[in-house]
């Protein structure tokens, strides 16, 4: 059963004005081996999920690979359309993938909006922190960054601010820098391609999206730069482990007994990259972690089957 409702959301300069919300798709891939259920959409190292009005696509939220970026680099980014049909963004720093899953929850007022993401489900089983509101940017970075000055004269400055989010920097790979383009460079003919700015990419990828799952979209008439690939889709299946049994310690009169479970994580890419339209990651990328838990049992007895008392919080994926 989908969810429509409205939410009025005040922060300046991002969700100004109330916005009605048709969230999430229908089924429930929350359980272990499912795959990914809802449209997404993969560009260099972020995986877009739409945020819906009825038939429409609304906002995107853009989650960065995990352990791909590096320092104080943006790890969650948050697009909106606004009535000028221009793309608004806010950020999440690393660390808070989490809080940004559960404040679209709550902006839509839909806490079950993430069942059919496991990439979400995942998160979210594992990180218990609280939400977040997202850093209003402008031009890739925060409003208050010193840099703006110097980006409001630069010849490039989407290259300046791809420049410093490379080394670290609080702006996002790639998607800042698209933002500055179209921020502070204005608009990019479509003959520049692929270095426009992120309206064109996000109406690009908010027609497939639209075409995709409802057969129809307004933004086919729009006449912006449509001449970007469609891009790389990203399925995704995680697969939990059996708990096994792995030793005990007797610590007083309690008897603690200690499991562990590896987990596998499968991923799938297909199509063309929406920037450059080179194919999208050859490879089918299968990625593993070990968790780990503990149960309190008495002395003597067997330590039982089945999954421990405590869980341990999951450590980061590792891929080949």
């Amino acid at each position: 059963m989908k969810l429509n409702t409205c939410v009025a959301y005040a922060c300046t300069g991002l969700l100004a004005l109330p916005i009605c919300m048709d969230a999430r798709a229908a089924g429930n891939a929350a359980e272990a081996g499912q795959t990914q259920a809802p449209w997404r959409m993969y560009v260099s190292g972020w995986t877009f999920a739409p945020i819906w009005n009825g038939p429409e696509v609304v906002a995107f939220l853009a989650v960065a690979d995990e352990g791909a970026n590096q320092g104080a680099n943006f790890e969650v980014m948050w697009f909106e359309e606004d009535a000028s049909g221009h793309w608004t963004s806010a950020a999440w720093p690393a660390g808070y993938r989490a809080s940004a899953y559960r404040w679209v929850a709550a902006l839509v007022g839909d806490p079950d909006i993430w069942n059919d993401d496991v990439e979400a489900t995942d998160a979210l089983m594992n990180d218990l922190s609280e939400s977040h509101v997202p850093i209003p940017l402008h031009a890739g970075l925060q409003i208050e960054d010193p840099v703006q000055e110097v980006l409001a004269s630069h010849e490039d400055p989407g290259w300046l601010v791809n420049a410093l989010a490379s080394v670290g920097y609080e702006a996002a790979p790639v998607l800042s820098g698209l933002v500055a383009n179209a921020e502070v460079a204005g608009t990019v003919t479509c003959e520049a391609q692929p270095h426009a700015g992120i309206d064109d990419m996000l109406d690009q990828m908010a027609m497939s999206a639209e075409l995709t799952l409802h057969g129809y979209s307004d933004r086919v008439n729009q006449g912006s730069c449509h001449v970007l690939c469609d891009g790389c889709t990203k399925t995704v299946t995680i697969v939990l482990g059996a708990w096994v049994n792995t030793g005990s310690t007797l610590v007083g009169s309690s008897l603690h007994c200690h499991y562990s479970r590896t987990d596998s994580r499968h991923t799938v890419y297909s199509g063309l990259t929406m920037l450059l339209c080179d194919p999208c990651p050859p490879y089918n990328q299968t990625c593993t972690r070990t968790v780990r838990g503990d149960t309190t049992s008495l002395p003597g007895q067997p330590c039982p089957s089945g999954t421990p008392g405590t869980v341990f919080p999951a450590p980061s994926w590792t891929c080949p």
